[in-house]
């Protein structure tokens, strides 16, 4: 009965051992609270747009292939609007206290906003990310025709994500985190409608919880639980000790995003 009790053990162990080193299933979560997305997320770099200088009521313009780069030194992010009615580059800061690219609830506030001529499909400001990014979120809007939805496709392979926004001057928050890199953010408005407006463009890293540690964690318990069984003195010493394999929740592995705020959760 303990050989047949240390033989289980042992295959308990090979069992753990392996599963620590599988591969871990990708995740991705999406956030429509800016508290729910900061407590999944950590090192975290703020772009307002506020102090780039655009005096109250005027415009900055960022209409080349080159766009606007801002935000922490060794830490900016790169964004460059596309016109695809004219087939060239578009994109400004507005600061202005009210009217169509007024935003937000102070004023003046100064926003990203994508100027294009006509109504067209090939429309968009792409956004590149510092190195080992995997947590974004920004407030979203879109001009003239309010209230359409947004699409964003993230670069990592995550799939693209439709937002719809409110009227003007609310702005409306998505925030999104993964375990596999974002370079880049590509945020496009639908076919027919015109300018999306972006403001406090938000990035860092995802807190992602050792797995490894986890398993290993769970791999002592049961051998612990096994070898207590095999104390001599014990009533029914002579038992087989039963292992239960002990697996992590989802909930552990995978940063809480907050009840109702978490909109998606897909697996590669």
């Amino acid at each position: 009965m303990l050989s047949l009790t240390l033989r289980n053990c042992a295959r308990m162990t090979a069992v753990a051992v392996v599963a620590a080193f599988a591969p871990v299933y990708a995740t991705t979560l999406t956030y429509s609270s800016l508290s729910s997305f900061q407590a999944a997320a950590n090192g975290l770099s703020t772009i307002t747009f506020d102090n780039l200088g655009v005096p109250v009521g005027g415009t900055h313009d960022y209409s080349t292939s080159l766009g606007l780069t801002t935000g922490p030194a060794g830490n900016q992010a790169q964004f460059v609007g596309y016109d695809g009615s004219v087939s060239a580059n578009a994109l400004a800061v507005d600061n202005e206290t009210a009217g169509f690219a007024f935003w937000g609830s102070v004023s003046p506030n100064a926003i990203l906003i994508e100027h294009v001529n006509a109504p067209n499909s090939t429309s968009y400001i792409t956004v590149n990310l510092p190195a080992n990014t995997t947590a974004v979120g920004l407030d979203l809007m879109t001009a003239f025709s309010y209230a359409q939805t947004v699409s964003v496709t993230p670069s990592n392979g995550v799939g693209t994500f439709n937002i719809p926004t409110k009227n003007n001057p609310t702005e409306t928050f998505w925030g999104l985190t993964t375990d596999t890199p974002i370079g880049s953010l590509q945020i496009q408005v639908p076919t027919g409608t015109y300018d999306v407006v972006l403001d406090n463009f938000t990035y860092g890293q995802a807190d992602t919880p050792e797995v490894m540690t986890l398993i290993l964690i769970g791999t002592g318990l049961i051998l612990f639980r096994g070898l207590k069984k095999l104390q001599p003195g014990r009533a029914g010493g002579n038992r087989t000790a039963t292992f239960v394999a002990l697996s992590p929740r989802p909930a552990q592995i995978h940063a809480a995003c907050g009840g109702a705020d978490c909109q998606s959760l897909s697996r590669t």
